[in-house]
């Protein structure tokens, strides 16, 4: 799986530097209005026979609170981890972790790494059946302004690696709709308090 591969490797690079680490570590709190652009696949059925195909594009908001980690590696980088919850509309809510590198240019910032969703919508429902992933992953990137020493604003945007989140369906045993969703992105704008 694609998390074990890099989170391996960022284990072992912060293994491999932990005396610095150790002395130049900083940490904050991140809240986040989040937009999620999602699509669904659906297909109508009444006893048996396909009546209608069709997609649905939808814009969904949620909230997205984190803490932040950040280790100074030098020259204004920082290595940046980023455990949090996602809270959204439908089925889109999950614990999330980030790892960034970050730098800064002044007073601005900008950022690039990994994060990872884990679902905690399970499957559920017979007559309603929503399988969700587990899993999700993305890659990250975002920019950033440094008001003073405690606030900071943020704009970010994670592109799925897979927009594939999972599948469905309705029934009354008659009628029934079956359906794919699809994640394709995230836009995050928020503020970041330093501790």
């Amino acid at each position: 799986m694609i998390f074990n591969k890099y989170l391996l490797v960022i284990i072992l690079l912060m293994l491999g530097t932990y005396n610095s680490f150790t002395q130049t570590f900083t940490s904050g709190l991140i809240a986040e209005g989040v937009f999620l652009s999602t699509e669904s696949h659906n297909i109508e059925v009444e006893l048996g026979t396909v009546t209608k195909e069709y997609n649905n594009k939808e814009f969904l908001k949620g909230f997205s609170l984190s803490y932040s980690g950040k280790i100074n590696l030098g020259s204004e980088y920082f290595f940046e981890f980023r455990p949090g919850i996602l809270l959204s509309q439908k089925a889109y809510d999950g614990l999330q972790f980030g790892l960034n590198l970050r730098k800064g240019f002044n007073r601005f910032f900008g950022f690039l790494g990994l994060n990872y969703n884990y679902n905690f919508n399970p499957s559920h429902g017979i007559v309603n059946n929503e399988k969700p992933l587990d899993w999700t992953s993305s890659y990250i990137f975002g920019v950033g302004f440094q008001i003073n020493k405690t606030f900071g604003l943020l704009i970010s945007y994670n592109k799925l690696f897979n927009s594939y989140f999972g599948s469905g369906q309705t029934t009354d045993y008659i009628k029934g709709v079956g359906y794919k969703k699809y994640l394709h992105y995230l836009a995050k704008f928020g503020i970041e308090l330093n501790l």
